[in-house]
């Protein structure tokens, strides 16, 4: 299992700011990981709330109830793309969480190395097995 985003630097709230970030280290790629996913998140959610809000606006019709059924059909058709940008936008957090699954997986040697990569001399002889 991939590990979480956590960031150790502070997170960019502004594509300005996500633009300014420097990427030093693993906490920097992490924030800067962490902080394209909460910016693709709100941006998704911003988008899914006007699209419903646009739909109930332009579904509202007054007159026979063929003349309401249009409305609210062509409110939903023209929604749709707005939507499709929602979801695409989605999308964008979902490969920044990949992105960082991805790094940490690739590079897991270099963050956290284990006992038997770190010391590559031998400083101390082991004792030779006696021999049967």
């Amino acid at each position: 299992m991939p590990a979480k985003i956590t960031a150790g630097s502070a997170q960019a709230k502004t594509l300005a700011a996500l633009s300014n970030m420097e990427l030093r280290g693993t906490t920097d790629v992490a924030a800067y990981a962490a902080s394209v996913r909460a910016i693709a998140y709100h941006f998704a959610l911003e988008l899914d709330v006007t699209a419903h809000e646009l739909q109930v606006v332009l579904g509202k019709a007054k007159g026979s109830m063929m003349d309401r059924f249009q409305a609210r059909m062509a409110a939903r058709r023209v929604v749709r793309k707005l939507r499709a940008a929602a979801e695409d936008a989605r999308s964008v957090g979902d490969n920044a969480a990949r992105f960082w699954a991805d790094y940490t997986r690739t590079y897991a040697e270099v963050i956290n190395p284990d006992r038997k990569t770190r010391d590559t001399w031998q400083f101390t002889e082991k004792p030779a097995a006696k021999a049967k």
